[in-house]
């Protein structure tokens, strides 16, 4: 059944094996979607550079430009959706690719049930608000400005991707509040632990505390509750 709510959005499926490419795009298009296929890298970005799609489908082993590099490119486009195809549970192609901003990672061979269903939720986070709280809020030296989606700590702005942005906003909504991988996943991802593993949360906050200056033998802003999940914490312990 066509979800309404994602119908004719524009997607760009992009892989070089064409029995592959025909399934996710016949996939897709079956629930609604506005499929372009290619089976090239250049092509690629020559399609975004056009007329940015809402979301990209992009197979790693592209023949004439490596997915990575493809994804390198891409970091200034952060409003777009992209779940990248790879060969197997590779952990390193895995945290690779989030590293460099994709939304999220699917091995081959694709279970495309699965892969609408996480198109669905991703569009969906991407044309929502994240919190619909204060439009600024403050901790000591950390400023979150949500309409511009933006952190900013001690006069400078932290380069966050919007799904890092997503974690810290919704984390901050509830300052020292737990919350556990599970409910992360949930909340910010609108995926569960059997779509897609729990180990992506623990990938993003070490990102994002890395991004945030944070000792990692102490880190600050996001604390580990062991056996919990984790908690922001204001700076000083005070929200201001």
């Amino acid at each position: 059944m066509t979800d309404l709510a994602v119908s004719r959005r524009r997607v760009v499926v992009a892989d070089d094996h064409r029995e592959d490419r025909a399934l996710v795009a016949d996939t897709l298009s079956a629930h609604g979607f506005a499929v372009t296929e290619t089976g090239s890298g250049e092509r690629v970005l020559d399609l975004v550079s056009a007329s940015p799609p809402d979301a990209l489908v992009l197979d790693l082993e592209l023949p004439d430009r490596n997915g990575f590099d493809v994804l390198r490119e891409l970091q200034l486009r952060p409003e777009m959706v992209v779940i990248v195809l790879g060969r197997g549970p590779d952990e390193i192609d895995c945290v690779t690719a989030l590293e460099l901003g994709a939304h999220d990672f699917v091995a081959k061979p694709v279970p495309t049930r699965e892969l609408v269903a996480r198109m669905r939720a991703a569009l969906r986070r991407s044309s929502a608000p994240v919190v619909s709280a204060e439009d600024l809020r403050r901790f000591g030296s950390m400023e979150i400005d949500l309409p511009a989606k933006e952190v900013r700590l001690a006069d400078h702005t932290v380069p966050l991707t919007a799904r890092e942005f997503e974690l810290l906003a919704f984390m901050s909504a509830n300052p020292r509040r737990v919350y556990s991988r599970e409910q992360l996943l949930e909340q910010v991802w609108g995926s569960r632990a059997d779509w897609q593993s729990l180990g992506t949360v623990s990938e993003h906050v070490r990102r994002v505390r890395r991004k945030l200056g944070c000792d990692p033998a102490s880190p600050r802003w996001i604390r580990t509750m062991r056996g919990a999940g984790y908690r922001f914490e204001p700076e000083d312990g005070l929200a201001a």
